[in-house]
């Protein structure tokens, strides 16, 4: 039996829910009166002053991101009443050198003879955003700034930002916070608020996810339902306009505008800023995809009928409307969503667009190089340096991004259904250990990259560099773990119980994992516990091979390498052992910061 069962990169699987329950999930909907949109693509013009109430002005906030010793990337979006426009805005920057001074007078160049001021034009070729790299600062200094309208009649929020320290410039120590996974539709963003209140922060660092592709309702049950009516668009995003609306969406937000106006931002991106488990090696269009990107959609959802449900439907609980409906809405797309190169150089320019960061020489994958790479490297002082590059779509992997690692258990698990035999000598622990023999080595195979040789070698150099510079700190973004995840087995549970609920609830897994279909999931889980098998295959547990050779150059290269990840929506901290392994050598940490809001 093929057990299908797809897992979002950015959630973990519920193990223990009846997950072998039932086959499709949630039923997508647009909003009521909102018309499906049409067989090709959605929006097509871009957010205009009418959207709020007529009046042009700044309605997305102010953000800095991407700090050097000497220059910042400062960015606001200008919203016009026509998409023919084009905008003429001042950009006024001063040094806070008194913080008694008000923000007011230090912008206003009557009581700050220092102020700074750039003229910018915006217009719809960037979605009337402003991103300047401003140059010419000072380093280790702390800045104001904010953005004017045609003639002065209306004004951004103010925003503080700071520049790096100098080249090897004696700091003792970086304030930071990290995140990841913010869904629109699963709440709000207090994390962003709360973060916004550190004193003497110095940075923020995202590490993807910073918005989310999907549909209304379409692969998390919303628990907002305020934030699911105001979605925008309602379907997956998939045109350049789609995914710069959902960033406005989001930059409309208190909280965002609150954190982005607070201290720079250090950010890359994860799958989610294109689409869910993204891939891309090198130039070849047959090289890229992701799991919800369908160039042709199977069957149109909202116009479906039974009958042509009937190449959708589950492996179990077959024949209901319902359930068809569901397999229909399982495949994630609304409608025909056209070329996958398309869809990404659409993700890619609404990315550089909306966020702070400095587009850099390069290119990534199908991604058309004069959008850029997001491959940059910051350094602190003589405290640390911080590198953060693309994941997604320059070369990974297809294998084994969307591979199914619980499905190659599924069939030993079904014939075996006595979980106690899984862990002494027999037929069930040999047939076990076999599959999972053939899981890592598959994991562990060399042909299947990441990031690929030359941002390997990247790392290398950049970390060595900085090991001799004598920087005790080496940071690395990795928007997915690092560490070796293995999923806890069901069948040993209850010893986290308390003493006297232990002998009941292991009474109750114990049926549920010999129960033929609702146990086959906990089975599954239990194999893989027991043979140390990783879940995750879209993070580095499914490129090995690469996860041993950055392992390798944290051993040599580095003096305290870090890994900043997210993705899996909860803490995580590891040891990193060399080799990948679950002992011996330690090499580096991996600190998984949670998830804003995703659940």
């Amino acid at each position: 039996m093929a057990f299908h069962r797809r897992c979002s990169s950015c959630s973990f699987l519920s193990f223990f829910v009846g997950a072998a329950l039932l086959c499709g999930a949630i039923l997508v909907a647009t909003a009521q009166g909102e018309d499906p949109p049409n067989s090709q693509y959605g929006i097509s013009t871009p957010l205009l002053a009418d959207h709020f109430g007529g009046n042009p002005g700044f309605y997305h906030g102010v953000a800095s991101g991407d700090p050097l010793p000497t220059s910042i990337i400062l960015w606001t979006r200008y919203t016009p009443r026509s998409a023919d426009d084009a905008i003429e805005l001042e950009l006024r920057v001063a040094a806070v050198d008194d913080a008694s001074v008000p923000n007011n007078d230090l912008l206003n160049p009557e009581r700050n003879p220092n102020m700074r001021s750039e003229r910018i034009w915006v217009s719809n070729l960037t979605d009337f955003t402003a991103k300047v790299d401003l140059k010419g600062l000072e380093p280790g200094s702390r800045y104001v700034f904010a953005f004017l309208g045609p003639k002065g009649l209306t004004t951004s929020p103010v925003g503080q930002t700071r520049t790096a320290p100098g080249p090897n410039a004696p700091v003792s120590e970086l304030r930071y916070a990290v995140f990841s996974c913010a869904t629109y539709t699963e709440g709000y963003f207090h994390s962003y608020d709360v973060a916004s209140t550190i004193k003497d922060i110095d940075l923020y660092v995202h590490v993807g996810d910073f918005i989310y592709e999907y549909a209304r309702s379409s692969s998390y049950a919303s628990d907002s339902a305020e934030r699911e009516e105001m979605l925008r668009p309602q379907w997956e995003t998939v045109t350049v306009e789609d995914y710069r609306h959902r960033y406005a969406l989001y930059a409309e937000d208190e909280a965002v505008q609150n954190l982005r106006r607070r201290a720079p931002l250090f950010a890359v991106w994860d799958d989610h800023e294109i689409g869910d488990n993204a891939y891309g090696k090198g130039t070849d269009p047959s090289q890229a995809g992701a799991n919800n990107h369908q160039e042709t959609c199977p069957v149109v959802w909202w116009s479906a009928t039974v009958e042509q449900m009937d190449d959708a439907q589950c492996e179990f609980d077959e024949g209901s409307v319902v359930d068809r409906l569901n397999a229909a809405a399982a495949q994630q797309c609304e409608f025909d969503e056209g070329s996958v190169v398309d869809r990404f150089n659409a993700a890619a320019r609404a990315y550089m667009d909306w966020m702070p960061v400095r587009s850099c020489p390069g290119s990534m994958g199908v991604v058309n190089s004069e959008i850029g790479s997001l491959t940059r490297v910051m350094q602190w002082g003589n405290l640390a340096t911080f590198i953060a590059f693309d994941t997604r779509v320059s070369q990974r992997s297809k294998e084994p991004t969307l591979s199914n690692v619980f499905e190659e258990f599924a069939e030993v698990a079904a014939r075996y259904r006595n979980v106690s035999e899984y862990t002494i000598p027999g037929p069930a622990r040999d047939d076990i250990e076999q599959v999972a023999a053939n899981v890592k080595a598959k994991m562990n195979d060399p042909r299947y990259t990441m990031i690929g040789e030359e941002m390997v070698e990247l790392v290398r150099e950049t970390f060595a560099a900085s090991k001799q510079s004598g920087k005790p700190w080496q940071m690395m973004l990795s928007p997915t773990l690092m560490g070796p995840n293995i999923n806890p087995n069901p069948a040993t549970m209850s010893e986290f119980a308390p003493p006297e609920d232990q002998a009941e609830i292991q009474s109750a897994m114990d049926a549920l994992l010999s129960a033929p279909v609702a146990g086959l999931f906990l089975r599954i889980a239990a194999a893989m516990a027991i043979t140390l098998t990783p879940w995750n295959r879209d993070d580095f547990n499914g490129f090995a091979s690469e996860r041993s050779r950055i392992l390798d150059i944290f051993r040599r290269d580095a003096n305290n390498a870090v890994v900043l990840s997210g993705d899996l929506h909860d803490s995580w901290l590891w040891q990193l052992y060399e080799g990948g392994n679950h002992t011996g050598i330690p090499v580096a940490v991996n600190l998984g910061g949670p998830g804003v809001t995703a659940p």
